[in-house]
């Protein structure tokens, strides 16, 4: 004999039967007389939550355990038999409901399952999918106690911070694997771009180091964006640990999704780091390519308090010409002047070498008279922010400690967020629980 089912009720026995419910807990709790807008508020969201949570538990109820008969087909082609109902706690945004479930077992292949469970849309998880989507988001800028914490305020669930940490992680997997699909995608077959012609494109990438297995390694942070007339009217940020060459690829997917392929102007700007240069030479080699002018005045500073001297007066008057020359697109005479420097130590030689090369390397990337004049950004400012706020705002907390794989997936929970606060992450949370 199979486990007990719902009465069979009209649907507008049930809206009654939900209706003098409501109206008790309308008579139980709604107050009379004067109120500041503050007790309203709290009665509300009171009220509003019972119904919430008992309207969860009608439709659960009414979807009964799942069993159907005694014995019913297994993909295997044998027959499963009913076993038992067994109990499962499931944590919602409405509340921790128990769900009675019916088990089926086929002997021939030695596999058991709840029917319900798929009916509902279950996984492993003891959570829904509403809050998972819920902790993915809070994870993406709050440590995992703190998120917990905030979303038991919200909800009124106590989640356990290893069970963010594992929703977390499962979202962040199933984006980074994602990411590496569409780069697959767009180097065998062609991803489609943003509709219509984007007018221009900045683009940029950069190394910050972050503790993870007990040391210092390097993330590597690529952004894309475009300019309004307040400034940076759109940012797509990618993160990971991975080496250049990996990076390279899938930052080329995330500036081809951003327009690079239908923009007229297509603008790089970034430091003097070689491997940064290397990629883009690989995927963005027509892009205008800018050497940030900061870092640039960064290598003259050191000719500088080297010729003249630690915070003298000859040092700071020779950068203020050197930087009215680079504004002028007078790279030339910088690199003249610094030629021209007779030194009279090996230090002071390596300096003016090492500083010649690296000008001469990147010559025709410091026009920034012409690039200001086109509009162009001259400095990697946004990417500079980016790494704070992408990378350093989530994974440099005080005793924050990280493994490769958990980084490697926060990273990519993380610069999710920061490219779009509206990202629906029921549906990322969705995604991971099918893969899964």
């Amino acid at each position: 004999m199979g486990t007990s089912q719902p009465s069979k009720e009209s649907k507008e026995e049930r809206i009654q039967r939900l209706l003098r419910k409501y109206e008790e807990a309308l008579r139980e709790n709604l107050t009379e007389g004067p109120q500041t807008l503050e007790e309203i508020e709290r009665e509300t969201g009171k009220i509003g939550k019972q119904v919430q949570k008992d309207l969860q538990e009608e439709k659960l109820n009414q979807s009964g355990t799942g069993y159907t008969q005694d014995r019913i087909a297994c993909s295997c082609g044998g027959r499963a038999a009913y076993t038992a109902d067994y109990r499962r706690q499931l944590l919602t945004l409405y509340g921790s409901v128990t769900l009675s479930r019916a088990y089926y077992y086929c002997r021939a292949c030695k596999t058991g399952w709840c029917p319900l469970d798929a009916r509902l849309g279950l996984d492993k998880d003891e959570t829904s999918l509403g809050m998972r989507g819920l902790i993915g988001r809070l994870s993406a800028y709050l440590p995992d106690r703190t998120a917990t914490r905030e979303a038991q305020l919200l909800t009124g669930v106590k989640i356990a911070p290893s069970t963010a940490q594992r929703i977390s992680r499962g979202m962040g997997e199933r984006i980074a694997l994602e990411c590496k699909q569409e780069e697959e995608r767009l180097r065998t077959q062609g991803l489609p771009g943003p509709v219509g012609r984007v007018s221009g494109l900045h683009a940029s990438m950069d190394g910050v180091f972050v503790f993870v297995d007990k040391k210092w390694t390097e993330v590597k942070l690529g952004v894309a964006y475009h300019l309004g007339e307040d400034g940076v009217e759109q940012a797509a940020y990618y993160a990971t640990l991975a080496k250049s060459a990996d990076f390279g690829r899938l930052w080329r997917t995330l500036v081809y999704k951003m327009g690079s392929g239908k923009c007229a102007r297509f603008v790089v700007v970034a430091d003097g780091a070689e491997w940064i240069w290397q990629e883009v030479g690989k995927y963005a080699p027509t892009s205008v390519q800018i050497l940030d002018f900061y870092h640039a005045v960064e290598h003259l500073w050191g000719v500088a308090r080297t010729r003249f001297g630690e915070g003298s007066e000859g040092a700071k008057t020779w950068m203020r010409l050197q930087k009215e020359r680079l504004l002028d697109d007078k790279v030339g005479e910088v690199l003249a002047d610094i030629a021209s420097w007779v030194v009279a130590t090996p230090a002071a030689e390596q300096m003016r070498e090492s500083t010649l090369n690296y000008l001469r390397r990147h010559q025709h990337r410091m026009l920034y008279k012409t690039f200001r004049q086109w509009g162009y950004h001259i400095g990697s400012g946004v990417v500079e922010a980016g790494c704070k706020a992408t990378v350093q705002g989530r994974m440099k907390g005080a005793g924050m400690r990280w493994s490769s794989k958990g980084a490697e997936a926060m990273l990519h929970l993380r610069a999710t967020w920061c490219t779009s606060q509206q990202t629906d992450f029921v549906a990322i949370a969705r995604r991971a629980a099918m893969a899964a």
